[in-house]
């Protein structure tokens, strides 16, 4: 998710030098640290940035590795955002840490009414502890399908990087009533 948005932000640097940096005299200068959206080498290379003086810092497309990160940065008062982090308990780290895309439970929300619009009745949520994301998501999915008369056909699990999901899909195929949608 990253690779975009960072293309954005070197051409944005480029147009803020281009016209003499900030208040036409400050330079950005744009430093990057390869994290791989690890939550210690973010938090490894966000300790590493705010002793360069890192005026505000952009996490990884992750909220679990954002919330680490802006342990560090809330307390040193500088700026930290991420551009796909979706935890809702994102910006309770402080009001320095903030994301630029809706929450896991609002974009939720929306999948889950839109599910039950379109007339289906039964889900089933495969979850991942792996990350919030993978793991909350589903739930929120879950809550708002139900309250919209969705039911929950079942629940299962999974881990990153898991090669074989065949013991699930047989779990799934062996539902009645099959699911309508599987939200993962």
């Amino acid at each position: 998710f990253d690779p975009p948005a960072l293309a954005g932000f070197q051409f944005g640097i480029e147009e803020i030098n281009a016209a003499g940096g900030f208040a036409g005299k400050y330079p950005a200068k744009l430093i990057l640290k390869e994290t791989r959206s690890d939550t210690a080498q973010t938090v490894q290379a966000v300790q590493e940035l705010v002793q360069e003086g890192a005026r505000f810092i952009i996490t990884p497309a992750e909220g679990d590795p954002t919330m680490a990160a802006g342990q560090i940065t809330q307390s040193a008062g500088i700026p930290t955002m991420t551009l796909a982090g979706t935890a809702p308990i994102l910006t309770s780290v402080g009001d320095f840490v903030f994301g630029s895309y809706p929450a896991d439970n609002q974009q939720m929300a929306v999948l889950g009414a839109y599910a039950a619009a379109m007339g289906l009745k039964a889900a089933y949520l495969l979850k991942s502890p792996d990350s919030s994301y993978t793991l909350k998501g589903p739930e929120y999915f879950g809550e708002v399908f139900k309250s919209a008369g969705g039911s929950i056909v079942g629940e299962g699990s999974f881990t990153m990087n898991q090669p074989d999901f065949s013991a699930i899909v047989t779990t799934i195929k062996g539902l009645s009533p099959a699911p309508d949608v599987i939200m993962t």
